[in-house]
């Protein structure tokens, strides 16, 4: 929640004071939604977020006071989607599935050469390809090298094809290799990111 439509950067300025002041759900729970809306304010959108974060923490109270680890229990907390389920189901309990937002989803599309719609629920194929490349072990180290890789790397504008360790085989570089010009020189002289390994396999 706090991560929707916010870039990680802005999210970090407030991580440790959120939850040093609401250091779990029981806490979050009984938080005044002004002071929720006062402390979420830097990241926009703080009316959805605080009545979201607080309506989520009284379910989970509600609910035996634990986070479920079925991807079904999960899916029934208010304001809990597809992304999220999946992202506590592999970083928190550590479970094989696979995670895709928005830069994911553009990462399939360039290296795969594949239309995609906007709405991420509305493609199926992505979540589909994107599990067929899971490893067998560290699946979370995995998921977050994928989501740093197509953050940094694969980026919405001027991706950094000519460092990328993929692009010999990404269908969206050799289309645009005339545009991009000669390689910089040593510029494949990069660290292997931890989602490369699958691909390149």
């Amino acid at each position: 929640m706090l991560l929707r439509q916010t870039r990680s950067e802005s999210v970090a300025t407030i991580w440790v004071s959120f939850f040093e002041r609401f250091p779990d759900a029981p806490s979050l729970s009984r938080a005044q939604l002004s002071l929720l809306r006062r402390i979420l304010k830097p990241l926009g959108f703080g009316n959805m977020r605080a009545e979201a974060l607080r309506t989520m923490a009284r379910w989970v109270v509600n609910n035996d006071g634990r986070v479920p680890d079925s991807r079904e229990k999960l899916l029934s907390i208010p304001h809990v989607g597809a992304y999220a389920s999946n992202a506590l189901l592999s970083f928190h309990f550590g479970r094989r599935v696979e995670i895709v937002d928005g830069n994911v989803q553009r990462f399939v599309s360039r290296f795969y050469g594949i239309p995609v719609l906007p709405d991420i629920r509305r493609n199926p194929s992505v979540h589909q390809k994107m599990r067929r490349l899971l490893p067998t072990r560290s699946v979370s180290q995995h998921n977050y090298g994928i989501l740093d890789f197509t953050a940094t790397v694969c980026k919405p504008a001027s991706p950094k094809c000519t460092e990328c360790p993929l692009s010999e085989r990404c269908s969206y570089f050799h289309s645009q290799k005339s545009l991009l010009g000669p390689e910089p020189q040593g510029s494949r002289r990069i660290k292997r990111r931890r989602c490369t390994r699958p691909m390149l396999e």
